[in-house]
C-alpha cells in the first residue's frame, strides 16, 4: 500500500511539475473607440510559453473558435477549455486576433494567417503561416505575411520584409536573394512586395515586380523594379532610381514633421509616368523619359523635365525660394519656380503669385534671353469664383519684372490664362506664395 501511495504521489508530483511549465493561453474582450467615436469589441487569445521550452504550436481558427496544440502541453484560462494536456480550445467571441510568445529555445510554429503575431523570441525558429512573424535572435526561418528575422542568419519568405528593428543600415538586394546588416547573412526568397527598413543609411533593390519601400532614416540608396514602385525615402540624403515602371516618390518626412531632418535628395524616376515629390530639402528630380510630375517643397530643389514628353512641375508651395526648372516647351510650370529653362523656341515665362506686403498680389514674369519681342508682350488673366483681373505684359529679352495685380486678394489660387502677341495661348493655376 505504500508503494502505491509513494508510486501516486510520484505521478501527481510530475504531472504538478508538467503543467507548471506549459505555455498558458488565455482569450479576453475588451471595448475599443475608433476614430468616430465608436466602440467596438476586441476578442485576443494570448499565448505565452514557459521558460525553457521548445514548443511546437499549431493553431487553426474556424468560425471564430480558436484551436491550439502544442506537445509541451497548453494551461488554458477560462473561458478557454483543455481537450487534453496538449490541445486548447477557446470560443468564438469575435474573429480573435491571435497573440504568441513562444520565448527561448529553437520553436516551430504552423497556423492559418489571419489576424495573428508570433515571436519566436531566442533560439533557432522556425514559423510559418502568421500575419506577422518576429524571429528574434537566432537562425530563423520565417514564412508568412509580414516577418521580421531579428539578429542572426535568417532565412525570410513573406510580402513584408521588416528590418525596422535594425539600429545599423541594411542592404536588402531582392534580386540577389541577400539581405541585412555586415555580416549577418539573411536570406530572403523572391515575392516580397514591400520593404520596411532602419532608421540609418540602407541599400535597397528591387527585383522585377513592383514594391513599396519606406525607409525611414539615413543616407539611403533605393533602386526601383521595372514595373510600379512607391517609395518613401524620408530623412537623410538619399538616392532613389526609380527604375522603368511608373512610380511614385513622395519624400513626406513623416517622423520628422517640423524637417529639421530634411536632406539633399537625388530622385531619378526613369523611364515611365512618375510622380515625384522631393519632400524638404536642396533636391534634385529628374523625371526621365514619360509623362512625369515633379512636385518640389521648402529648400533650393533643381526640377529636370527635359525629356521632350510633357511634364508637370511645381517647384514650391508656400515659399518662392532658388528653384530650378529644366523643362521643354511644352511642359507645365504651375508653382514658384524662380529659375526656369525651357528648351524650344523661348517665350515669356511666368513665375509666381507674390505675396510682397500689401493687399494685392504681384506676379512675377520674365522673358529669356534669345527671345522676339512679341514672344514676351500679351496679357495673363487670372480667375478664381467672381474675381477677375487681366495684366498686360511687355518685357524685352533678358528682364524679369514684378507687375501688381489689381482687384485680386494675395491669397489664394487663381486659374491662370496666358495669351502671347505670336498667337501663342495655355492655361496653368498659380498659387499665391511670399517671395
Amino acid at each position: 500500500m505504500s508503494r502505491i501511495l509513494a508510486v501516486a504521489s510520484l505521478f501527481a508530483w510530475a504531472l504538478a511539475c508538467s503543467t507548471a511549465s506549459a505555455a498558458t493561453v488565455t482569450s479576453t474582450v475588451t471595448t475599443e473607440t475608433d476614430l468616430h467615436a465608436q466602440r467596438y469589441s476586441v476578442h485576443t487569445v494570448t499565448v505565452t510559453a514557459a521558460p525553457g521550452e521548445a514548443n511546437r504550436l499549431e493553431l487553426s481558427v474556424t468560425a471564430g473558435v480558436a484551436r491550439l496544440r502544442d506537445p509541451a502541453g497548453l494551461t488554458p484560462a477560462a473561458p478557454c477549455v483543455a481537450e487534453d494536456a496538449q490541445t486548447v480550445t477557446c470560443p468564438n467571441l469575435g474573429e480573435p486576433h491571435v497573440s504568441v510568445d513562444l520565448g527561448d529555445g529553437d520553436d516551430t510554429y504552423a497556423g492559418t494567417a489571419g489576424d495573428t503575431t508570433v515571436d519566436g523570441g531566442a533560439g533557432n525558429d522556425v514559423l510559418s503561416g502568421a500575419a506577422t512573424l518576429r524571429g528574434g535572435p537566432g537562425d530563423d526561418r520565417l514564412r508568412g505575411g509580414s516577418v521580421r528575422g531579428g539578429p542572426g542568419a535568417d532565412v525570410l519568405e513573406g510580402r513584408v520584409l521588416d528590418y525596422t528593428d535594425h539600429t545599423t543600415g541594411v542592404t536588402i538586394d531582392l534580386a540577389g536573394g541577400v539581405a541585412g546588416s555586415p555580416g549577418e547573412g539573411d536570406q530572403v526568397a523572391p515575392g516580397a512586395t514591400a520593404v520596411l527598413g532602419t532608421p540609418a543609411a540602407d541599400v535597397i533593390r528591387a527585383a522585377d515586380q513592383g514594391i513599396t519601400v519606406d525607409s525611414f532614416g539615413g543616407d539611403d540608396v533605393i533602386d526601383g523594379s521595372p514595373g510600379y514602385d512607391r517609395i518613401e525615402p524620408g530623412a537623410g540624403n538619399d538616392t532613389v532610381r526609380g527604375q522603368a515602371g511608373d512610380d511614385e516618390v513622395i519624400d513626406e518626412l513623416s517622423d520628422d514633421p517640423d524637417g529639421a531632418q530634411s536632406g539633399a535628395d537625388r530622385i531619378d524616376g526613369g523611364p515611365g509616368n512618375d510622380h515625384l515629390n522631393s519632400g524638404p530639402g536642396d533636391d534634385v528630380l529628374i523625371g526621365g523619359p514619360g509623362h512625369d510630375t515633379l512636385l518640389g517643397e521648402s529648400g533650393t530643389d533643381r526640377m529636370r523635365a527635359d525629356d521632350g514628353e510633357r511634364d508637370n512641375v511645381e517647384c514650391a508651395e508656400t515659399r518662392l525660394e532658388d528653384d530650378r526648372a529644366e523643362v521643354d516647351s511644352r511642359d507645365n510650370v504651375a508653382a514658384a519656380c524662380q529659375h526656369i529653362t525651357r528648351s524650344g523656341t523661348p517665350r515669356l515665362e511666368v513665375h509666381a503669385l507674390l505675396r510682397a506686403g500689401g493687399a494685392r498680389p504681384w506676379l512675377l514674369v520674365s522673358c529669356p534671353r534669345g527671345a522676339t519681342r512679341r514672344a514676351c508682350a500679351g496679357t495673363v488673366g487670372l480667375q478664381s469664383g467672381g474675381l477677375r483681373a487681366t495684366v498686360r505684359v511687355q518685357l524685352s529679352p533678358g528682364r524679369r519684372a514684378r507687375l501688381r495685380v489689381d482687384r485680386l486678394p494675395a491669397r489664394g489660387t487663381y486659374r491662370v490664362k496666358v495669351a502671347l502677341r505670336t498667337g501663342r495661348e495655355w492655361r496653368d493655376w498659380l498659387s499665391v506664395v511670399r517671395p
